[in-house]
């Protein structure tokens, strides 16, 4: 598999866990604005905050390996002779 399908692929799997942790962040935070205990309160709503700041580390991550995947493709490609 060439470079830029392989860090094209890491992209794509980066976004979606993006996406996951940001669903997790809002369920949490959602679910943390419905509890009547403080103590549960602030317990979700940290995970809330772990998991919006999961989401910008893989949004970084996927932009990263898509700005990988331009790189490689703009390189030139050389050929083995072995």
């Amino acid at each position: 598999m060439d470079a830029r399908r392989r860090y094209a692929e890491l992209a794509a799997r980066e976004t979606e866990l993006a996406e996951a942790e940001l669903e997790r962040s809002r369920s949490a935070w959602l679910y943390a604005l419905s509890q009547e205990r403080g103590g549960m309160r602030d317990h979700f709503v940290r995970i809330a905050a772990q998991a919006r700041f999961e989401w910008r580390n893989h949004q970084e991550r996927a932009r990263n390996f898509e700005e990988r995947a331009e790189r490689a493709a703009a390189a030139p490609q050389v050929k083995s002779f072995s």
